[in-house]
């Protein structure tokens, strides 16, 4: 059920997020790599997939029944096995994700907090470094 959290950004009470400066989860996280990644891992939080994982092209994997995503049959990791393909049961594709809909087979809602708690660092008003 989707539904709209108000918030206040300058009352500290009302302060909703993932990572507000009070509580930053981003800092926690970084802090503390090795506790989120397995060993082969170099990022402890992966980057979010949205589409390609496998599906056929009978099958709801990518729910395209309710308008989350659709199976793509026309990809070049599947040209092949599907050019000898000896039935359409035996064709594979990749999930396409609709707007909004994110995850390997489009399962989940992309969602995001509107309130920017925490600015990417930067170097502010510094001129490039001049390189001859």
């Amino acid at each position: 059920i989707p539904f709209l959290i108000n918030q206040n950004e300058d009352d500290p009470w009302q302060k909703v997020g993932c990572s507000t400066p009070e509580r930053s989860t981003k800092k926690w996280i970084e802090g503390h790599a090795k506790d989120y990644k397995m060993d082969e891992d170099t990022l402890p939080l992966l980057p979010q997939m949205v589409g390609g994982g496998a599906c056929s092209p009978d099958g709801d994997e990518c729910g395209s029944s309710v308008g989350r995503g659709k199976c793509n049959l026309a990809t070049p990791a599947t040209f092949l096995t599907n050019l000898f393909a000896r039935s359409k049961a035996d064709k594979r594709g990749v999930c396409v994700c609709s707007m909004g809909w994110v995850g390997p087979l489009c399962r989940a809602q992309d969602a995001g907090d509107d309130v920017v708690w925490e600015e990417e660092e930067t170097l502010g008003s510094m001129p490039a470094p001049w390189l001859p």
